[in-house]
């Protein structure tokens, strides 16, 4: 049964980003191309059989809910739109963090750009976009603090040194892939 249901979270997940490319006007190939490359990626085979890792992909699709409700809020200004893509920013933090950046990434870029309101270009920020970017932004920060502080399965002294150990892996000019690991960017 957990696999049937996991399949189906992943299934629902692919489709929503199929969905989501497509109302950000990629286009129906190329959203369809992206999301079944997605949906083949081999990151993605751990989640389908590891039952502790079945988080990730409820996350992720929670995660895409936030995004098609924050876009429909941008193009309709409904406040219901506003709450489904907080309340789903929540639950997909409260899940697993590692989507974080995205939903706060999300409301940022829809505000700058305007992409999400019919007829809109530019650079031009409106107060309203700005307090739904900020809002957004705001109730991740929280979350995410929320789930460190009181998380059982982090530290909040040894996640801080870790990623920091992990930052300065990703920018460090002496590399040497044969004997460090982690990602670089040189």
């Amino acid at each position: 049964g957990y696999h049937v249901v996991n399949t189906t979270v992943l299934a629902a997940s692919v489709a929503l980003l199929n969905l989501l490319l497509v109302r950000l006007q990629l286009g129906r190939l190329p959203s369809l191309a992206i999301s079944l490359l997605f949906l083949m990626l081999p990151h993605l085979s751990t989640v389908r059989v590891w039952y502790a890792a079945f988080q990730i992909p409820l996350s992720l699709c929670l995660m895409l809910v936030s995004l098609h409700c924050q876009l429909s809020f941008h193009r309709s200004r409904k406040l219901s739109w506003l709450a489904g893509a907080i309340a789903a920013a929540i639950l997909s933090i409260g899940a697993y963090e590692i989507f974080a950046p995205l939903l706060a990434g999300f409301a940022i870029a829809l505000a700058v750009t305007g992409r999400g309101v019919r007829g809109r270009r530019g650079w031009r920020i409106t107060s309203r976009d700005a307090i739904v970017a900020v809002a957004l932004g705001a109730t991740v920060l929280i979350a995410v603090a929320y789930k460190l502080a009181f998380s059982g399965r982090t530290s909040r002294l040894t996640d801080v040194n870790r990623y920091l150990e992990g930052f300065f892996q990703l920018v460090r000019p002496d590399y040497d892939w044969r004997i460090h690991s982690g990602l670089n960017i040189f």
